[in-house]
């Protein structure tokens, strides 16, 4: 769902997943196009109380369960400091039409003459940290957003979303923050995702500056249980898609001491985490330049475990497949940890004269897949 708040009646139009950018974006969405919320002099009142810069208790006001409250979702977007003052969020949009739920947040130039480039993610430490702190305080606020993700454009939009105009930089799973809302008592769900925040970003601050340490770290995700955290740190230059850079490398670190576990390099683009309930198993997906790939580490040593690839889903599939042998394009996404044991991960390749896209369900202590949904489309 795509949303717009404005003084002009409001549009709504269902509009068709996009590929590649905009492939972020599955099933149907709402779009609406909005200006910035502002206030006049006569409006504005001190908070309070600022959280990490937040004025939470006015945020507060619009707390909701549900991300397909389009009207309150929006002002809480509208809240919400732009990671990088040369740019403003004008339009968002809601995936709500099945699990899991999403929420992308749309930023474009202020200068519509634009700038040539977009912001650097994985250098700017001060932009990756405003980013995270946004995607903390839209989880805790709506109830039932499952995956976050914000997108930039360099030039001047129109007064209509194009989506295929804007790069996905930083993508957030709920499951990436143990910050639990409290709905029932809202003024003890302030202070304590004001705390949560403040504590988050000394962490961050932390993890970024470890002995050592010659690339920066743009991205962390710590366990639930705080014993463990990702990191996503450098990027390689050389290598871009999309305006994007490559992660240099993914490592998973004991918290305790900063024992690396695990580590993958290059990391890829456009990471996100998913932790299993009970703490053992992490979920690490990326986009390559074609397609994406997932990979799970078990947290007991740093093993990685093996997932179906291609010829292992046609293979347990009773149809008949094809792939595309000059672009696969194979994509595999981890969505959501059914249980400590079974991992739910999107699917889709590309066939010769088709496109095959599912969800298959993977159980880690038998290292095979136990349930598969499979559907074929024209391409």
């Amino acid at each position: 769902m795509i949303v717009n708040k404005s003084s002009k009646p409001k549009k709504i139009m269902m509009i068709a997943a996009l590929g590649g950018a905009a492939a972020l974006l599955w099933g149907a969405l709402f779009v609406w196009a909005a200006e910035p919320l502002g206030k006049t002099p006569t409006q504005i009142t001190e908070p309070s109380v600022l959280y990490a810069g937040y004025d939470l208790e006015q945020i507060a006001e619009d707390m909701t369960q549900y991300v397909g409250d389009n009207s309150k979702v929006s002002r809480i977007a509208s809240w919400l400091p732009s990671p990088d003052s040369r740019y403003m969020q004008r339009y968002i949009a809601i995936a709500s039409s099945e699990q899991p739920y999403g929420l992308t947040l749309f930023y474009e130039p202020l200068d519509a003459a634009g700038y040539g480039e977009l912001p650097e993610a994985a250098r700017d430490l001060e932009f990756a940290e405003q980013s995270r702190n946004n995607a903390i305080v839209l989880f805790a606020m709506i109830g039932n957003v499952d995956r976050l993700t914000f997108a930039y454009r360099n030039t001047g939009a129109p007064d209509e979303l194009i989506t295929s105009d804007y790069v996905p930089l930083l993508a957030y799973n709920r499951s990436d923050f143990s910050f639990e809302a409290d709905f029932a008592d809202k003024q003890n769900h302030v202070e304590r995702l004001g705390q949560y925040l403040e504590q988050s970003q000394s962490e961050a601050n932390v993890a970024a500056a470890l002995p050592g340490e010659v690339n920066p770290v743009s991205y962390v995700s710590e366990s639930p249980d705080g014993e463990y955290f990702f990191e996503v740190y450098g990027q390689v230059e050389h290598v871009t898609s999309g305006g994007m850079m490559a992660a240099e490398g993914i490592r998973l670190l004991r918290a305790g001491n900063g024992e690396v576990l695990w580590e993958l390099s290059p990391g890829y683009y456009q990471q996100s985490f998913l932790w299993s309930p009970d703490n053992r198993y992490a979920a690490v997906s990326y986009q390559a330049r074609t397609g994406g790939g997932t990979v799970i580490v078990d947290t007991e040593g740093g093993a990685e475990l093996a997932v179906p690839d291609v010829e292992a889903i046609r293979d347990f599939w009773d149809g008949q497949t094809t792939v595309d042998d000059q672009r696969p394009d194979p994509y595999l996404e981890a969505l959501e940890w059914v249980d400590s044991d079974r991992l739910r991960l999107r699917i889709q390749w590309e066939g010769e004269d088709a496109r095959y896209e599912g969800e298959l369900v993977y159980s880690m202590s038998n290292q095979k897949i136990v349930e598969l949904n499979l559907r074929e489309s024209g391409i």
